[in-house]
């Protein structure tokens, strides 16, 4: 039996010293679609590798709270996707989630904090930030982090501008074939359709 306690899911993290770049933090009673729909857009630019944004793939055994740890630590930006009901949002229970000293969320965040992470909150649907003294224990001073804001009737633009920060943050775009290089795999694959339609025919 491995003695490392993050073999179970090596391969949900990807490579271990580029995946998980950006680390998108969401709440899915909150801002799932939003959290969604920016992924898209950052996998787009920066590559499926570099995103890591969701933990249920973590195998049964594995001590989540090592998990979120293991990946915050491999990551360079935190973000921190907040819609209206960010702070307030309560479990089945009526405890409110941030309270609870589980929570995924709050574990994510507070452990880029810890490590003096570059935490960016991200502002979706007419949100607003949370003041400190809504925010747990060693939740404190996201309250002071600069926010980025993507409203729908901008979202294309505040995207890019969110991608603009993310890459002076040392964020490297995918890399992508010049065009002499998809001209070229275009031309290979005309000809392969080419032949093999005169092969039907014959």
């Amino acid at each position: 039996m491995s003695s490392n306690p993050f073999a179970a899911i090596q391969g949900f993290w990807g490579q271990a010293e580029t995946a998980s770049r950006i680390f998108v933090s969401y709440r899915r009673g909150d801002s799932r679609g939003d959290a969604g729909r920016l992924t898209d857009k950052l996998k787009s630019h920066f590559g499926e590798k570099q995103i890591f944004r969701d933990v249920e793939a973590i195998e049964a055994g594995v001590d989540f709270v090592q998990a979120l740890n293991h990946a915050v630590s491999r990551c360079a930006v935190l973000l921190a996707v907040i819609g209206p009901s960010w702070v307030k949002i309560a479990d089945e229970r009526g405890q409110r989630r941030l309270d609870d000293p589980n929570d995924f969320v709050r574990l994510e965040i507070a452990a880029a904090l810890q490590r003096d992470i570059r935490v960016i909150p991200v502002l979706v649907g007419g949100a607003a930030m949370p003041k400190g003294e809504d925010l747990p224990p060693g939740l404190e001073s996201l309250a002071r982090r600069q926010a980025h804001e993507l409203s729908d009737q901008r979202w294309d633009f505040d995207v890019g501008q969110l991608i603009e920060t993310l890459e002076k943050a040392g964020i490297r775009p995918a890399r992508r074939p010049r065009p002499d290089v998809i001209e070229s795999r275009w031309s290979r694959s005309k000809i392969a359709l080419g032949a093999g339609g005169a092969l039907l025919m014959i």
